[in-house]
């Protein structure tokens, strides 16, 4: 769904044409909608792919980084040595290293074109309007209101990320130590 079909479909929801509102108000509903999706719903999962040569410490911007879901060097063992600041990852780890992460979508503002395709999940794009469309219609109609919201809060407890499980090779090391009685 783009952007325009989501605020089009908001209006249609609450009877209301364009020129009944402010026009800046459709981009920052929009843009709360799915930041909110993104959040608390079903999430944008993201791989960032870092090649390290040596020991020494790098630091890389991620884009639209949100929350870290794990990390691994590729055909080995070993864990990731890393720091994060804001959205900066501090490695001095060797190897190929997977940095898996959740990612906020780009701000949707005055700027951004009516043909622009929301970054959440397809299958979430169908609540967007209903926020929307809440907001736009809490102060006149809080009957309406409170219908939309109960339909977004629906569809909000429904976009969930499954957990996925992470194998991993287990080795059988056992330190032995010797004590003395």
């Amino acid at each position: 769904m783009t952007y325009k079909e989501a605020v089009d479909t908001a209006l249609k929801l609450i009877d209301s044409e364009r020129s009944d509102f402010d026009e800046s108000l459709f981009p920052f509903f929009a843009d709360t909608a799915q930041k909110k999706i993104a959040m608390y719903g079903k999430r944008i999962e993201k791989l960032h792919t870092l090649e390290k040569p040596d020991d020494a410490e790098v630091e890389v911007e991620i884009p639209g980084f949100y929350q870290l879901i794990r990390t691994e060097i590729r055909g080995s063992d070993e864990q990731v040595n890393y720091y994060i600041i804001e959205n900066t990852f501090v490695t001095d780890s060797k190897g190929t290293i997977d940095i898996y992460y959740y990612a906020m979508p780009q701000t949707i503002d005055g700027e951004t074109p009516d043909d622009y395709e929301f970054e959440v999940s397809t299958e979430t794009h169908n609540a967007i309007p209903y926020y929307i469309g809440y907001e736009l219609a809490k102060t006149d109609d809080t009957t309406l209101a409170q219908m939309l919201l109960n339909e977004w809060n629906r569809y909000m407890s429904i976009f969930v990320n499954e957990p996925k499980a992470v194998t991993k090779r287990i080795r059988n090391v056992y330190p032995f130590i010797r004590r003395r009685f």
